[in-house]
C-alpha cells in the first residue's frame, strides 16, 4: 500500500496571537516555502486551502505576484477553493457558498482550476456541505473531525443525494514524524490501496520528502468509488477527535453580532441592491469579504486571545456600516405626509403585521445630498413609529394606507411561566463546557412586573428576576403575530458560569427539528443523558453533549423556539434549553473533566468572561410543523423596512410554491440578470416558476441548463439546493407597478 505525503501548513489566520503577529510569520513560513520551490527541493505545497493567506501576503509583498501566479499556474503551489476556513455550524449557507464563490474566483486568477473540498479542521461538518460542495463541481472531501471509526475513504451524501468521495484523515493534519507509524495505523481502516498522510501543522513549514501531487491520490480513489461505504448527514461523532462543542456558546456576542449583520447583510441590503439596481455591487462584494474575514473557527467560535476578538468585533461593526449606508440610499425620501407609507417585504412570505418607521436625526434627503453638508438646524428628534400593513407579498414594495389593527396577543401568567432562567456554574473553557461537580443549577425567581407598553399594535410587559445578578425581561407581543417575542438584558459582573433559558415540555424531548444550514435537520436525544455522570473524562477523551447546532430555530411537540444567533440549544429531560451566556477566563485548560486533552495553549482569556451589559432576543411560537417557523424566523429576524413617502409600487421576485425558499438574492459574477439561491425546505419533490425567463447555473453562476421560459418549471428534488439567473432583470429597469 502507497503512501502519499502533501506538505502543507495549517493556517489560522488569527488565533492564540493577533492576525498582524501570525501574518508576520506567514511572510517567515512563505519565504521558505518559496525559496525551496524555486530550488527544486519541493515540488508541491497545499496552501491550506484559503486563498485570504496570499491575500494577507499580498498586501506586504505585492512583488511575489508573478512567483506565486508561476507556482499555481505550474500546479506545484495550490490554493482555494475557500477564502477562509470557516466554521461549518456558526455561520450561515450562504455565507459558506460566497466563501466558496470568493475563494475559487481568487484561484482562477493564479491559474488553479482543480479543486477539492479541503476541511482539516473544522468543529465537525454539517449535512448540506456534499450538496454546497457538489453544487460548486467539487467532488472530493478531504476532512479530520467528526468522522467517528470509520473507514478513511468514504461516499458521503447529503440528503437531496448530492454527494462526494471523502478521505477521513483519521490521525489528523498535524503529522511531523513517526510517518511509518502514523501509516501503520492508518493502513487497517483505509478501503484504498493508497494512504494519504498530511506533512506539517500549524503555522509551520516542513517539506515532504517525496511530497506528491494530491491529484493523483484523488483520481486513484475513483477506482474504489463502488466499494466505498455511504455516509449520509452531518459528521459529528467525537469519539477519536473533540468537536469542542463548547464554542457554540463561548463570547455569545460575536454570534449576535453574526447573526444579525449577516442576516442584514444577505437578505436586506444586498436584495435591495439587486432590486432597486443602484449599482452598489464593490461595496457588496467589500462588505461579504469583510464578513467573511471572520467566518474562521477561532474567530466566530471565540476561542482566541481577547484581541483578536475586539478586532472582530471591529470588522462586524465595518459590515454594519455599510450595510446601513447602501440600505439608506434604496429607501425612498421622508415626506411629511404620514397617512402613506412605502414598505418593503425581503421575506419569503407575505407580510400581516407591525412595521417599524425610524426617523433619525438628519433627514435622509439632506444626508444623501452630495452639494450639502448637514447643519445644526436640520436635527430632528430621533423617534420609531409603529404601523400594521396586511398582505404585502414576498419580495415586494408597496406604497399603501396603514390598516386597522386587530388586538395584540394579551401576555398571560401561562406565557411568562413558559420558560425559567437557570445559572451554573462553568469550570471550562472557550472549547468545552464543563460543570462543577456538586453544585446545581439555580432558577431565577420573580420579583416584579410592570407594563411598559399596552397600545393598539403592541404589548410589553417587564418581568424583573433575581438570579445571583438583577435580570429583566421585556416580553412583547405585536398585531397580527402569534409570536412571543422576549428580550432578556443584564449586567454580568460574574465569572466562569452559564445561564440558559429552560421550556418545559409535557414530555421527554427524543426528537428535535432544528434549522439546518440550508432547510431543515433532524435529530435524536437521549433525555436522560447526563454529562456530570460521565465525568472525568478518559485520557484524550472527550465527553458527549446533549447540545447541538441550530441556525435560527428548533421545533418539537408543537413549540418553536427562535433566536437571534444564540446557536447552541440542548435537552435534558422534559426540558429543551437555549444559552444565552457562557463565561470562561480560559482559552484552554489542560484537562477538563469533560475533555481530557488540550485544546489550545492554556492562556488567559478575560474577555471571554462577557462582562458587562448582555442583551439577549429570541421567541416561542406554536406551530404545526417545523416549516412554519421559517415565515415566523423571517419576522423575528427583521424582514421589513418601511418610509414615510411614496415609491413606485411592484414585485422583484415571483416563487410560486411556499416550499421553495432563498437563500441569496445577488449579482452575477459576469453578466447580467439576478442570481437566485432557493432550497426545497420539504420532504418532496417540489416545483416552481419565477414569473421570468431563467437559467439553472452551478454555484459558480455557468449555465447546465437552456433557457426556461417565462411560464416553465423547474423541479427540486427533497432538500436540494439549485441557482439560477433570472433573465428579465428587474435590477435594470424600474419596477413595473402592480
Amino acid at each position: 500500500m502507497e503512501v502519499i505525503f502533501f506538505s502543507h501548513t495549517h493556517w489560522d489566520r488569527e488565533w492564540y496571537r493577533s492576525f498582524q503577529d501570525f501574518r508576520i510569520r506567514l511572510a517567515d513560513v512563505m519565504e521558505r516555502v518559496i525559496g525551496e520551490l524555486e530550488a527544486g527541493r519541493l515540488e508541491y505545497f497545499y496552501l491550506d486551502g484559503q486563498t485570504v493567506i496570499l491575500e494577507d501576503y499580498f498586501e506586504l509583498y505585492p512583488e511575489k505576484k508573478a512567483l506565486i501566479k508561476e507556482f499555481t499556474g505550474s500546479k506545484r503551489l495550490f490554493i482555494g477553493p475557500w477564502y477562509v476556513l470557516a466554521d461549518e455550524f456558526l455561520v450561515s449557507g450562504e455565507s459558506l457558498v460566497r466563501n466558496l464563490l470568493v475563494g475559487i474566483n481568487q484561484a482562477k486568477k493564479y491559474g488553479c482550476d482543480e479543486f477539492f473540498g479541503y476541511l482539516p479542521d473544522s468543529f465537525g461538518h454539517n449535512s448540506a456541505m456534499p450538496m454546497i460542495l457538489a453544487s460548486f463541481n467539487i467532488k472530493n472531501a478531504i476532512l479530520w473531525r467528526g468522522a467517528g471509526d470509520g473507514k478513511t475513504e468514504f461516499t458521503w451524501q447529503s440528503p437531496d443525494g448530492s454527494s462526494v468521495l471523502a478521505t477521513y484523515l483519521r490521525e489528523g493534519y498535524f503529522i511531523t514524524g513517526n510517518f511509518d507509524e502514523t501509516a501503520e495505523k492508518i493502513r487497517p481502516h483505509s478501503v484504498s490501496d493508497k494512504i494519504l498522510l498530511p506533512v506539517g501543522g500549524d503555522h509551520i513549514f516542513i517539506p515532504a520528502q517525496g511530497g506528491k501531487n494530491i491529484k493523483d491520490y484523488l483520481d486513484n480513489l475513483d477506482k474504489f468509488a463502488e466499494n466505498l461505504e455511504t455516509v449520509t448527514g452531518e459528521l459529528r461523532d467525537n469519539s477519536r477527535a473533540p468537536l469542542l462543542p463548547g464554542t457554540l456558546s463561548a463570547r455569545l456576542y460575536l454570534k449576535r453580532l453574526n447573526a444579525r449583520i449577516t442576516w442584514k447583510l444577505s437578505r436586506i441590503c444586498e436584495p435591495l441592491q439587486v432590486f432597486l439596481g443602484t449599482n452598489r455591487k464593490q461595496e457588496l462584494d467589500y462588505a461579504w469579504k469583510l464578513l467573511l474575514k471572520n467566518h474562521p473557527h477561532d474567530s466566530i467560535c471565540g476561542c482566541s486571545v481577547d484581541e483578536v476578538h475586539e478586532e472582530n468585533v471591529s470588522r462586524f461593526k465595518q459590515v454594519d456600516q455599510v450595510c446601513n449606508a447602501l440600505i439608506e440610499r434604496c429607501m425612498p425620501v421622508e415626506q411629511g405626509d404620514r397617512e402613506r407609507i412605502t414598505v418593503y417585504n425581503l421575506s419569503n412570505y407575505a407580510f400581516t403585521g407591525v412595521v417599524k418607521i425610524r426617523q433619525d436625526v438628519f433627514p435622509r434627503k439632506i444626508m444623501l445630498d452630495t452639494q450639502k453638508a448637514p447643519m445644526s438646524e436640520d436635527m430632528q428628534e430621533q423617534k420609531e413609529h409603529l404601523a400594521y400593513v396586511e398582505n404585502i407579498p414576498p419580495f415586494s414594495a408597496r406604497c399603501i394606507r396603514p390598516g386597522k389593527a386587530p388586538k395584540p396577543m394579551d401576555i398571560t401568567e401561562n406565557i411568562i411561566n413558559r420558560h425559567a432562567i437557570t445559572y451554573r456554574p462553568d469550570v471550562g473553557d472557550t472549547y468545552n463546557y464543563c460543570p462543577k461537580k456538586g453544585e446545581k443549577s439555580l432558577k431565577a425567581r420573580i420579583l416584579k412586573t410592570e407594563i411598559i407598553e399596552k397600545s393598539s399594535l403592541r404589548n410589553i410587559l417587564r418581568v424583573h428576576y433575581r438570579l445571583n445578578t438583577d435580570i429583566t425581561t421585556d416580553i412583547i407581543t405585536t398585531s397580527g403575530s402569534k409570536r412571543v417575542e422576549f428580550i432578556t438584558s443584564w449586567e454580568n459582573t460574574l465569572k466562569d458560569h452559564v445561564i440558559q433559558v429552560k421550556f418545559r415540555f409535557p414530555e421527554k424531548i427524543y426528537e428535535t427539528v432544528a434549522e439546518n444550514t440550508f432547510g431543515l435537520i433532524k435529530r435524536r436525544f437521549n433525555p436522560d443523558y447526563r454529562i456530570e455522570k460521565h465525568m472525568p473524562a478518559e485520557k484524550g477523551r472527550e465527553l458527549s453533549t446533549n447540545t447541538a447546532p441550530m441556525q435560527r430555530f428548533v421545533f418539537t411537540q408543537g413549540l418553536g423556539i427562535l433566536t437571534e444567533g444564540l446557536p447552541e440549544y440542548g435537552v435534558s429531560g422534559n426540558d429543551l434549553f437555549i444559552t444565552i451566556l457562557r463565561a470562561t477566563g480560559k482559552l484552554s485548560g489542560v484537562s477538563l473533566g469533560t475533555r481530557n486533552l488540550p485544546a489550545g495553549p492554556p492562556l488567559s482569556v478575560p474577555g471571554a468572561q462577557c462582562a458587562g451589559r448582555q442583551t439577549v432576543r429570541y421567541a416561542i411560537c406554536e406551530a404545526d410543523s417545523p416549516q412554519e417557523l421559517f415565515r415566523h424566523a423571517d419576522e423575528f429576524m427583521g424582514c421589513t423596512l418601511a418610509e414615510f413617502g411614496e415609491a413606485q409600487s411592484g414585485d422583484f421576485l415571483t416563487i410560486n410554491n411556499p416550499d421553495i425558499l432563498v437563500y441569496g438574492i445577488k449579482f452575477p459574477e459576469k453578466t447580467d440578470g439576478i442570481i437566485t439561491r432557493a432550497v426545497n425546505i420539504s420532504d418532496k419533490p417540489q416545483k416552481t416558476g419565477f414569473n421570468s425567463e431563467f437559467i439553472e447555473t452551478d454555484s459558480l453562476e455557468e449555465p447546465i441548463s437552456g433557457i426556461y421560459g417565462i411560464n416553465e418549471e423547474i423541479i427540486f428534488k427533497p432538500g436540494e439546493l439549485k441557482t439560477v439567473r433570472l433573465l428579465n432583470s428587474r435590477a435594470t429597469r424600474p419596477l413595473q407597478g402592480a
